[in-house]
């Protein structure tokens, strides 16, 4: 269980997916360090991000997490939620409960907080997956679309559902004070828009990796329509800090080493982005408050 919030200590909460996972690259190492070369002291890293993990499973972590606070809040996703638009229009649910990780999550989750013993929500989860199994054909798969069900995903569902999970996020943030980071979603797509030729190994590598989400063309939409949704509620949320990190990495390929996942260099000049906002957003802060 997290601790809360400590004056005498710099403590920043990582909300993602696998990008901000330590196993998939050194984001979160290399944020920590930047920001203790910037002078923050005692800086104390909460990383919740999960591999996988969609903006839902981010907005229900941090409303879990009542009683802790944060200096900083870093939000990053884009590519997870569109892998439940792989799904014909009648399965689809706002609550991505038609992803048979969310039929669990979803029973469960209202439990939070509530229920003082262990059997009450045991016995919901465990009804929830017996109906997943007795009907594992209204369920998309927890790790890669189907294929017969790739050609759904063009029609781009889960925009509203990201858009709620960002407003839930901010909602949160606001009411507890907590300074929270929006962050557009990087991906280097198979038709790279910096110019850069892509070998037709590592073409062929970025296909395979873009197909755990749907069809390349499909995925591309749907996070350019996640961004776009990041970029207003950031406009919206003034006292948010905004890194538009989509049009700062372009899909650089020394940036990359898959997807969306980044290298050594990668990492590093995505936490750069991110100090140098905060850093930017903290002078803006004393000079308005005339200090």
């Amino acid at each position: 269980m997290l601790d809360t919030y400590r004056g005498d200590s710099y403590d920043v909460l990582l909300l993602g997916g696998s990008v901000l996972h330590p196993s998939w690259g050194t984001v979160a190492e290399e944020f920590e360090v930047q920001l203790s070369v910037a002078g923050r002291r005692k800086v104390r890293l909460f990383n919740l991000a999960v591999p996988a993990h969609t903006s839902r499973d981010s907005a229900i972590k941090y409303l879990a997490l009542q009683g802790a606070r944060f200096d900083l809040v870093l939000y990053y996703h884009g590519t997870n939620d569109v892998r439940p638009n792989n799904v014909p229009p009648k399965l689809f649910r706002p609550d991505y409960s038609h992803y048979s990780w969310y039929a669990g999550v979803n029973a469960i989750r209202r439990y939070h907080g509530t229920s003082l013993f262990a059997v009450p929500p045991t016995v919901t989860f465990v009804a929830t997956r017996l109906g997943q199994v007795l009907k594992r054909g209204d369920y998309a798969p927890t790790h890669a679309p189907r294929e017969n069900w790739l050609r759904y995903g063009s029609a781009i569902r889960s925009v509203e559902p990201f858009e709620h999970n960002v407003a839930s996020l901010i909602e949160e943030a606001t009411r507890r004070k907590d300074r929270l980071v929006l962050m557009t979603f990087a991906t280097r797509a198979p038709r790279d828009r910096a110019g850069e030729q892509v070998a037709p190994t590592a073409l062929g590598d970025l296909r395979a990796a873009f197909r755990l989400w749907g069809r390349v063309e499909s995925v591309v939409a749907a996070v350019e329509a996640h961004n776009d949704v990041v970029r207003r509620k950031a406009r919206e949320h003034g006292d948010a800090i905004f890194v538009d990190q989509a049009q700062l990495l372009r899909g650089r390929a020394a940036y990359f080493s898959d997807a969306c996942h980044l290298t050594k260099v990668g990492s590093a000049t995505f936490a750069r982005h991110v100090v140098h906002a905060v850093l930017a957003a903290e002078r803006t802060r004393r000079s308005e408050d005339g200090s």
